[in-house]
């Protein structure tokens, strides 16, 4: 992420090779205290469940179906952060597309996905009800906000949509960019996309997926078009935001120093299917699917990780969001 050793080099360590078991149990979730999304036995519930999950394209008309996603089984519970690692072309996007109920024309899906317990996988994201819809926050945050419309008036569409009292909106709207690390939040609302710098488009962005109050935030490669002093600015938003407290995460990434950043746990695709899950810090450490092994060696080899080191995951969460911190003075992000 920074041209100097990236804090992910703490759990980016030299493995001593494959293990034979290459799906790993999950780690407990934390609870979810925002919207009493908690079970009774105080773990959270499974905000996102899928099983089977299946893409194809091309099916009709005489001409067979090309399977593109190959029954993906995936879970986050309310409070936990999830990573879902891949190589570019590996199926990790199109399993975001599916879970927010946007897949492009001519794609079918078939299985089944869960949000909150409730069956969803034949319903398009914008026909489910709010409480079964996630937010989004996409590599382009253009594609999120309209480029001729206030940034204020439509972080407020979602508060206006749950009947927010007028006189409520634009405060909780001047809350939710102010709490986004967004300075001068009265300016933002008032001002249009096109006047902001990347990383403040990014944070707006983030806003508006906020003020839905969805229960999951589905985060799709969203550092990747940023330089890496914002990268580590909207890492810190993201951390501080989401997990216990507030919704769950459900991060699509090929950096994995940026999934080191964020999350506990994580789900490795390659061609279209689950190929190792587990602990984060243990799928880093010890690889066992070659897919994940290419990352970890890529990742080495690119400069972004550093040699050996002992230093716990926390650890190294903790250095990219005190970079974040560091970093951000003085420099529009």
């Amino acid at each position: 992420m920074h041209s100097r050793r990236s804090p992910a080099s703490a759990v980016l360590r030299s493995h001593p090779g494959g293990s034979a078991r290459q799906h790993r149990a999950a780690e407990p979730a934390s609870g979810y205290r925002g919207r009493g999304h908690v079970s009774a036995s105080g773990g959270g519930e499974a905000v996102l469940e899928t099983r089977d999950l299946r893409v194809e394209v091309g099916a009709g008309r005489g001409v067979s179906a090309v399977p593109l996603l190959h029954g993906v089984d995936l879970e986050v519970r309310a409070g936990e952060r999830v990573a879902v690692l891949g190589a570019s072309g590996s199926g990790k996007s199109l399993t975001a597309a599916a879970v927010r109920g946007q897949l492009a024309a001519g794609l079918r899906s078939s299985g089944s996905l869960r949000v909150l317990g409730q069956e969803v996988l034949d319903v398009p994201g914008a026909r489910r009800p709010g409480g079964l819809r996630p937010a989004a926050v996409l590599q382009d945050p253009s594609a999120a906000l309209h480029p001729l419309v206030a940034v204020g008036a439509q972080v407020a569409m979602p508060l206006r949509a749950r009947r927010t009292p007028r006189a409520e909106v634009r405060a909780e709207v001047l809350e939710l960019l102010a709490a986004v690390g967004l300075e001068d939040p009265a300016r933002v609302a008032d001002g249009r996309p096109a006047e902001l710098s990347g990383g403040q488009r990014q944070r707006a962005a983030i806003a508006l997926a906020l003020a839905c109050e969805a229960p999951l935030l589905v985060a799709d490669e969203p550092t990747t078009a940023l330089d890496t002093v914002t990268q580590a600015s909207v890492l810190e938003v993201l951390g501080e935001r989401t997990g216990p407290g507030g919704p769950a995460l459900l991060l699509i990434t090929h950096d994995l120093a940026v999934a080191a950043a964020l999350c506990s746990r994580a789900v490795v695709v390659a061609d279209g299917r689950v190929v190792e899950s587990g602990s984060l810090a243990d799928v880093l450490a010890a690889p066992a699917h070659p897919a994940t092994r290419a990352l970890v060696d890529a990742a080495r080899a690119s400069g972004t990780t550093a040699s050996a080191s002992d230093a716990p995951l926390g650890t190294a969460r903790s250095a990219t969001l005190d970079t974040a911190r560091s970093a951000r003075g003085g420099v529009p992000a």
